[in-house]
């Protein structure tokens, strides 16, 4: 309401022109036109959000993830399976991508009220079982009230390989031998060198008052 009024009163008091009225108030030319043509602001209207097409099989989906707590896992549902039985058996039109991010969406918000950080990138999708202190929260996104027979969705990618379990194995190796080589040399600063006998030769660093040097050898 203060935005076309103030749009009004510059170009009708003002006498600025529709260009320089949009650029002052940062506005496009067309919002200018309808403040001046009706000094209230038309409604906006409401964007209707419209339902994914995988929100009719949402339930379906969920159940045929209950019931593979008991089959073994490798009998398990994957998201070309699920996408293969929404298609074949409830004649959904629907991709294996939408499945793929349902069951994602799924596992993201288990993870979220669980307060387990348990979303893993590999190459499949499964359930991990979980104990009956998870509660009603998970049964109630799972869409059952048996928290006993709920598992913890996990969504998987190509992420977590060989290469970069090695790379990070080389790291952790790194680090580790520089702080004990860090350690090892603090230890030896610290040592002062015994008294040599006849052609032994200590090459310890030993302390004098005009700085760190090296012993005089034995003749």
């Amino acid at each position: 309401m203060e935005l076309y009024q103030s749009i009004r009163h510059a170009v009708s008091k003002e006498g600025c022109s529709i260009r320089a009225t949009a650029k002052e108030f940062k506005v496009h030319r067309r919002e200018v036109r309808r403040a001046l043509a009706s000094a209230i602001p038309p409604e906006r209207k409401s964007t209707i959000k419209m339902r994914p097409k995988l929100g009719p099989y949402e339930s379906t989906i969920r159940a045929w993830l209950t019931e593979d707590l008991k089959v073994p896992k490798k009998q398990r549902h994957t998201a070309t399976r699920i996408w293969q039985r929404l298609v074949d058996e409830c004649g959904a039109d629907v991709s294996v991508s939408s499945v793929r991010v349902m069951l994602v969406v799924l596992g993201a918000t288990a993870c979220f009220v669980l307060g387990a950080a348990r979303l893993l990138l590999t190459d499949s999708i499964s359930l991990l079982g979980l104990p009956a202190s998870c509660g009603n929260p998970l049964a109630y996104l799972m869409g059952s009230d048996n928290a006993h027979a709920l598992g913890l969705l996990v969504c998987r990618g190509p992420l977590r390989n060989a290469a970069i379990e090695g790379i990070a194995l080389i790291v952790l190796a790194v680090i580790l031998f520089i702080f004990a080589f860090v350690i090892f040399m603090s230890t030896m600063l610290k040592r002062r060198p015994n008294s040599a006998d006849s052609g032994e030769i200590s090459w310890w660093l030993v302390s004098n008052r005009e700085g760190w040097s090296w012993p005089a050898l034995p003749l």
